[in-house]
């Protein structure tokens, strides 16, 4: 393996593998896999979260979920804005 090559050692019980396919079907890999890792269908990258079929699907709906959760919030903020404090801030606004 590449990392053995380069003085490097994997941590097992760290390392996750996935087996990424575009046909869908994936064979097994008879070797390369470091013994002890775990095998994964997802996983999340620099905050992307990318399947082995190599699609988003999984990290557009968290996405678009946490947004509508954000939006929720920001109008029942503004809803219950007290009067007072509302035309005070348009007043500085403008």
């Amino acid at each position: 393996m590449q990392a053995h090559g380069n003085n490097l050692r994997l941590n097992p019980t760290k390392t996750k593998v996935m087996l990424v396919s575009r046909r869908g079907k994936i064979r097994p890999p008879t070797s390369g896999i470091v013994q002890g890792t775990k095998v994964v269908d997802s996983m999340s990258i620099v905050g992307v979260t990318i399947t082995s079929d190599l699609k988003s699907e999984q990290h557009l709906c968290k996405t678009l979920s946490s947004a509508a959760l954000s939006m929720f919030a920001v109008g029942t903020l503004r809803n219950h804005w007290p009067i007072g404090l509302q035309a005070y801030y348009i007043g500085l606004r403008y």
